[in-house]
């Protein structure tokens, strides 16, 4: 969840330093709405999805359609390709959020899912406030093609949570997980 808040940190600061470059730094805010389009769409469809398409990979799955996207990020030009960016972006934040917090709570202690649900909303925080500052000095010290490598790197790093996460609960037998969980 530090990662996803990094990410939403150095996208948002990297994407007015984008639109400062184009003139239109007034925009920005309305721009960064098009992440939350493919994300709520994405996210509220997660209560459709079939048990079989598991939660582990369903964060690898979805950080990877956020990755792919965030590729896109070294290339864009204008506004219409940032704006195409930040949708398919959203398409895979959605689900990778609604994810976390779904494994976190399966897998928290008895009696302890509000505090983990609070440190895991903290983080966010946490990681979106650290971010902004320092993709806000690297737009006005080196620039926003630079700056706009700080998400790509967020995004490679919840990639990597992703695997770890497939990794250790691919591993557990059905009967260990349920047993973790209780």
């Amino acid at each position: 969840m530090l990662m996803i808040g990094a990410f939403f940190g150095a996208m948002l600061t990297s994407l007015t330093g984008f639109m400062e470059e184009l003139g239109r730094a007034e925009s920005a805010g309305v721009l960064y709405g098009a992440l939350g389009i493919g994300s709520a769409i994405m996210a509220l469809s997660m209560t459709i999805m079939p048990q079989r398409f598991r939660l582990h990979a369903r964060f690898l799955v979805f950080a990877l359609v956020m990755f792919a996207a965030a590729l896109g990020l070294l290339a864009v030009q204008s506004e219409v390709q940032m704006t195409w960016v930040l949708v398919l972006l959203g398409i895979g934040i959605g689900p990778v959020l609604v994810t976390i917090f779904s494994i976190a709570s399966e897998r928290s202690p008895k009696g302890r899912t509000a505090t983990l649900m609070t440190i895991l909303s903290s983080s966010i925080v946490v990681g979106q406030a650290t971010l902004s500052a320092v993709t806000g000095r690297v737009v006005e010290q080196v620039g926003v093609d630079a700056a706009l490598k700080l998400p790509v790197y967020a995004v490679g790093a919840i990639v990597v949570g992703a695997v770890i996460t497939f990794i250790i609960l691919h591993s557990e037998s059905p009967s260990k997980a349920v047993a973790a969980s209780v």
